[in-house]
């Protein structure tokens, strides 16, 4: 699978001041993060499976003095 993470940012003059807006997983891949077999008091019942995050997104503002 592939996986597509994209960042812009925008930094003033002088770095004071920088604001950024991301998104991970862009193209919303469904893809197991990591898996193991489950365990119930010694016995193994089944998987443990730990999915990957859906697409995010958002957007940071980093003042700097």
């Amino acid at each position: 699978y592939t996986l597509v993470n994209a960042r812009l940012s925008y930094t003033t003059f002088g770095g004071r001041y920088t604001w950024t807006v991301y998104s991970n997983n862009l193209l919303d891949k469904e893809y197991k993060n990591h898996a193991l077999p489950a365990f119930q008091a010694g016995v193994v019942d089944g998987d443990s499976v730990y999915w990957a995050p859906p697409r995010t997104y958002g957007v940071s503002f980093i003042s700097r003095w």
